[in-house]
């Protein structure tokens, strides 16, 4: 059978031999160059294809989304090690210190000048110096894109905040418990006598300051009991609301916190620890209020640990057993439910703060950590929120499913409770029963919504925190004279709109959000503002806030900002940045071991996405290294995500851990192969 040849045709007039062979060459040479060096911002973060045409790209035009190419420009290997060693010197400083030497530094442009001044110490400055008066509400960048008439609330609040330059008065400081005794934030723990509920040896007045540091610290984020009959029976040795077990699950997770001012309290923490686990192999098997609690302070502290088994087996215990109860993830007609008008008062304080303080960590672990194996919450409670009226509570509207129509306790009714807990509460309890179900639509293995459906689902859901946002009073908007928990409630904010629009930009690139006004009708516009925001709030939080230092609640905004930083490394701000992240994982690790591998997987992500050279990410880990408060209780295990971007397509690669190890792998690509950088072309 003779094969059939395609037809060839007539060589062109005046053209010689040999150039029609030139000439196909060079077109095949063409078609093989398609690839770009550096893809358009919009592109890269969208993970599309880009012909890398300026001033704008064939993806970005037509489009509302200015088309924009990184900065080519790079620190030098000189400044990068001038940088690395501002940061740590400034680390070594107490904070007052080192806000007082950043203001006196600031307008220094030579960098020899600032090296010495910073060698030398905080005496090196012979001049007092103030901050000024800074206030940011929470919804900044989002009223830079005109919201006002949406929320004309929040636009008073802003125009109230920066019409009029009042004058310089020193910022009122987060309370730092480092630099003097700190008086206990209720007096009744003077009481306390400790070895009625536990065998460790430890002091009484060094059980009474931890639980004190972690009543004012964290349990106005958590809530896991109500704070005033807790205290009231652990004094008086009553088991209604206190029990061996969870003072016991609680110490250990006060003690790792106070160990960043008393280092020898920690030695206590694995005891605690041991005495816990043996009344819970107990008691696991009878549902309670006290034990639900005891089991979710089990998990934190495994957590804060890095002992990543154990926090998943305890929350899951925690989850089940809320269920059991009634508590949450039932339907409203369920017979396990508690009825809360046979109940006594403080009985039904304790089933609210229990039922939504469990609800709302479940839900935060589900979403932010995306920890692999976690059952996340179905339904919210269908009890009263704590701290909340409901303005009718015969409208299904207003029932415990909707908090948000529910208005907050009287000044005098509020009193009544325990003050540091500062009626933050009542509003985070909202915030997680708008977004529990993002956890749900964005797994795949449990959302049946499409891909329209949840751009749709995202639009409505931001929606949603916005119309909470305008609820919120004053003195949880962000201001130099609220308390540290008023910044952990907005960064879980901004988080939270990452979580919603980054699966949305992912798959639709630039969309359309129909109910909003054209200002904000991207996604992509929401989600660089709340970047904006995260960067502010981290620094504030890094300078103006002490318990930056032994909080580790907070330290979502690290991970979610690095993984923004490293979608353009090459920005001029990114070092800065960056190092800002990880460093605070250095002060967050005199308290909480798991923060060493979560600084090393940030390291190792940088590697691999041409973030830092080897050489500077070797010079910071050794930096890190050299503290005196590390911890040995082996292996560190954590299986939350660290890569973000990596956790949807490879999450058993994603995690904190694999992430960490590979860090010499990544050093070693950087150092001998070009593989990281034609990845990142």
């Amino acid at each position: 059978m003779k094969r059939r040849y395609k037809a060839l045709l007539p060589m062109a007039a005046g053209q010689a031999p040999g150039q029609a062979d030139d000439a196909s060459s060079s077109q095949e040479l063409k078609r093989r160059r398609s690839g770009v060096a550096v893809a358009c911002n919009a592109c890269r973060r969208k993970k599309t294809r880009c012909d890398g045409v300026r001033p704008t790209c064939s993806a970005c035009r037509g489009v509302a989304v200015r088309c924009t190419y990184r900065d080519d420009y790079t620190l030098t290997a000189d400044a990068q090690k001038i940088l690395v060693e501002v940061m740590r010197l400034l680390n070594e400083l107490p904070e007052p210190e080192a806000v007082r030497m950043l203001r006196y530094l600031k307008s220094e442009t030579d960098a020899a000048v600032i090296l010495s001044t910073l060698r030398g110490g905080i005496t090196a400055i012979h001049q007092p110096s103030e901050l000024r008066y800074a206030v940011a509400t929470m919804d900044n960048s989002f009223h830079t894109l005109q919201l006002g008439s949406q929320h004309p609330a929040l636009t008073t609040m802003r125009g109230q905040a920066f019409s009029s330059s009042p004058p310089p008065r020193r910022l009122l400081w987060d309370h730092d418990p480092t630099e003097s005794q700190a008086p206990l934030c209720d007096a009744r723990l003077l009481q306390l006598d400790i070895s009625h509920w536990t065998n460790v040896p430890i002091a009484n007045d060094a059980a009474a300051r931890a639980i004190s540091m972690y009543l004012e610290t964290d349990h106005p984020l958590l809530g896991f009991f109500d704070p005033d009959l807790f205290v009231s029976d652990l004094v008086n040795q009553k088991r209604d609301y206190c029990s061996p077990l969870l003072v016991n699950s609680l110490l250990y997770w006060a003690c790792q916190m106070y160990s960043a001012v008393d280092p020898g309290i920690d030695a206590h923490a694995a005891a605690l620890c041991a005495e816990a686990e043996t009344a819970w192999r107990a008691e696991r098997g009878s549902d309670s209020l006290l034990n639900l609690a005891a089991a979710l302070f089990l998990g934190l502290g495994y957590l804060g640990q890095g002992r990543d088994h154990a926090v998943l087996a305890y929350t899951s215990h925690a989850t089940k057993m809320a269920m059991r109860l009634g508590l949450f993830g039932v339907d409203e007609q369920s017979r396990a439910q508690p009825s809360m008008d046979k109940i006594s008062t403080e009985a039904a304080s304790a089933y609210q703060y229990t039922a939504w303080g469990a609800f709302n960590w479940v839900s935060l672990l589900s979403l932010f950590y995306r920890q692999p194996g976690l059952l996340a919450p179905r339904s919210p409670p269908n009890l009263p929120i704590p701290g909340m009226r409901n303005v009718d509570t015969a409208s299904p509207a207003t029932s415990p499913r909707h908090p948000r129509m529910a208005r907050p306790e009287s000044a005098t009714e509020a009193e009544l409770r325990s003050r540091y807990m500062g009626g933050v509460f009542p509003y985070l309890c909202q915030f997680w029963s708008i977004m529990y179900e993002a956890s749900l639509a964005f797994d795949d293995s449990q959302s049946a919504l499409t891909s329209h459906g949840l751009l749709v689902f995202a639009e409505h859901k931001f929606r949603q925190l916005l119309a909470w946002s305008s609820t919120l009073p004053s003195h949880l908007q962000r201001a130099d004279q609220n308390p540290h928990y008023v910044q952990v409630l907005h960064i879980w904010f901004h988080t939270a709109v990452l979580c919603l629009f980054k699966p949305c930009i992912q798959e639709f690139g630039v969309a359309r959000l129909r109910s909003l006004t054209r200002s904000i009708s991207s996604p992509d516009i929401v989600y660089a503002a709340s970047i904006a925001q995260l960067k502010e709030l981290v620094v504030q939080f890094r300078l103006h806030f002490a318990s930056s230092t032994y909080t580790v609640l907070w330290h979502t905004a690290l991970i979610y900002l690095t993984n923004e930083l490293l979608v353009n490394p090459k920005d001029e701000d990114f070092f800065f940045y960056f190092l800002l992240c990880v460093y605070g994982y250095e002060r967050l690790r005199r308290s909480w071991r798991v923060t060493a591998s979560i600084s090393r997987a940030l390291l190792s992500m940088a590697l691999r996405k041409g973030g830092i050279t080897s050489s500077t990410a070797r010079r910071i880990l050794k930096d890190l290294r050299a503290d005196n408060f590390r911890k040995k209780y082996g292996e560190i295990r954590a299986t939350f995500m660290a890569d973000l971007d990596m956790a949807e397509s490879d999450p058993s690669n994603a995690t904190v851990e694999r992430q960490a190890e590979d860090f010499e792998h990544n050093a070693m690509l950087r150092d001998y192969t070009n593989i990281l950088d034609e990845e990142e072309a």
